[in-house]
């Protein structure tokens, strides 16, 4: 397999899409960067220029504010057959979206434990209503859990104290 250098960082990748940004313009059809250079640069170029970035974002919305109420429009009117298409995706690619999700909450947990924590404290009173809820509802799955919890514990409490007696029978 060709392999190329990136020309920022000059490490040596495989010469293919998952390294390199594809370039009609170039001979291998990849562009000299590295996709991880590529992405440092973008960002730094973005908190270089947030103002200027900022502004640009405001001109085009103000340009194209048409645009933008045709989409809402289309949104509203189609509200179900896009829910049902969105329902699709999400079926047909439910591993994709649980492993994307658990990566994001792996890298962010402080900022996702804050956010349950804010929204518990404001939602305090419903929290506890559909925990009550769900409690009386699953009563009997609750008893039977916690019956086994019981008989678990008490078989290792048995076992400690055979244990402790077997111990206690060499030491004589």
């Amino acid at each position: 397999m060709p392999t190329k250098i990136c020309s920022k960082c000059k490490c040596e990748f495989p010469a293919t899409s998952d390294f390199f940004n594809k370039n009609k313009a170039s001979k291998d059809g990849l562009q000299g960067n590295c996709k991880s250079c590529n992405k440092i640069e973008a960002k730094t170029h973005r908190e270089n220029n947030k103002e200027n970035i900022s502004a640009k974002r405001k001109i085009y919305y103000q340009e194209n504010k048409k645009l933008w109420a045709d989409r809402s429009e289309y949104r509203n009117k189609n509200k179900e057959r896009i829910q049902l298409n969105e329902k699709k995706y999400r079926e047909t690619h439910k591993e994709q979206i649980t492993a994307r999700l658990k990566k994001y909450r792996e890298i962010h947990k402080e900022e996702v434990r804050e956010n349950k924590k804010r929204y518990y404290e404001s939602h305090k009173k419903e929290v506890l209503q559909k925990q009550k809820i769900y409690n009386l509802s699953h009563k009997d799955q609750q008893n039977n859990s916690q019956l086994e919890y019981r008989k678990r514990k008490r078989a290792l409490k048995a076992a400690q104290i055979n244990q402790n007696a077997d111990m206690k029978l060499k030491a004589i």
